[in-house]
């Protein structure tokens, strides 16, 4: 029921087991286990800053660019993510790095103009 397995187990060994044997046969949305862990960093990604906030690691937008890139922990950054780097922008500005911003806010202004068509993504830091 627990994110941590080892905390599980020991609660279930005290005296809170039929209570918690009560909320696995009466909760439908709990669950054991759902997988193998996937270790994520904004570090990982050349687009966020290696000091992102808190507000980074909740956001959903910020969690699928991480995802899209990610090949092994030990493995850079995928070049060829194809997750929409202008969502990551609108959603987390404060955390991607100042390049990357600054190139999005020249793009916006071509786009005022109506002049410069809008690429799907900004270019690879690679």
């Amino acid at each position: 029921m627990f994110v941590n397995e080892t905390l599980d187990e020991k609660l279930r060994a005290s005296k809170a087991a039929g209570f918690l044997q009560m909320l696995d046969d009466n909760v439908p949305w709990a669950y054991s286990h759902v997988g193998s862990e996937l270790k994520i960093d904004s570090k990982m990604s050349p687009y966020l800053k290696p000091n992102a906030d808190v507000a980074c690691c909740h956001d959903l937008e910020a969690y699928l660019h991480l995802v899209d890139g990610f090949r092994a922990s030990n493995c850079p950054f995928r070049e060829n993510a194809k997750r929409s780097l202008a969502k990551l922008l609108n959603e987390q500005g404060s955390n991607m790095k100042k390049l990357y911003t600054s190139k999005a806010h020249g793009l916006k202004l071509g786009l005022d103009r109506g002049n410069v068509p809008i690429p799907n993504c900004l270019p690879s830091p690679s």
